[in-house]
């Protein structure tokens, strides 16, 4: 764990909005970083390297404990650090809490979820078979969200398959609910 000592080093910051965005800059990752500390602060490459490694961890456990106290987060400092400079990495800390949660949520590598769909019943007019001729089928449009990003998938199903995924989804939502302890008739 780096020395939190460090932060000492932000007191000579140019303003406020400076820390602010330093401390956006180090959650996302920003390359530049230890160039912009070097030339902000006037401080070595290796202190800015332990300046943006403190933040950095300082930033994980707010983000990955769920510190949402103000108190709780003062607690995190060393006593000896300038107390403008708590108060005011307390205040940015408990400010982009939120939002960082969210994108780190939104990073963690997961399954794809599902957003939105929308759905419609087609009867087709024109085949070459007279079989498949108004036969209706569902066309169903998912708007799913994965790690690089939101897509759409369009799936057309018949009526016996829209029946059978309509089954399976019944047995589904009647095993969520025995295991939430919830009886619901459906």
């Amino acid at each position: 764990m780096p020395d939190l000592m460090i932060l000492e080093k932000l007191v000579s910051s140019p303003s406020k909005d400076y820390i602010r965005q330093l401390c956006n800059d180090v959650f996302r990752e920003n390359p530049k970083i230890s160039e912009n500390l070097i030339e902000n602060l006037g401080i070595s490459e290796e202190e800015a390297r332990q300046l943006a490694a403190a933040l950095g961890d300082l930033i994980h456990q707010v983000v990955f404990n769920n510190v949402f106290q103000p108190e709780a987060m003062i607690q995190l400092f060393p006593a000896e650090l300038n107390a403008n400079l708590k108060k005011l990495l307390a205040k940015t800390l408990l400010e982009f809490q939120p939002n960082w949660q969210r994108i780190a949520s939104v990073r963690q590598a997961s399954l794809p979820r599902l957003l939105d769909f929308e759905w419609q019943v087609n009867v087709g007019t024109a085949s070459s078979s007279t079989a498949r001729m108004s036969v209706p089928s569902c066309l169903l449009n998912l708007q799913i969200e994965q790690e690089n990003g939101v897509h759409n998938e369009m799936v057309e199903m018949s009526k016996e398959t829209l029946d059978t995924m309509l089954d399976s989804l019944s047995k589904i939502r009647q095993q969520l609910n025995s295991v939430a302890g919830t009886s619901k008739a459906s």
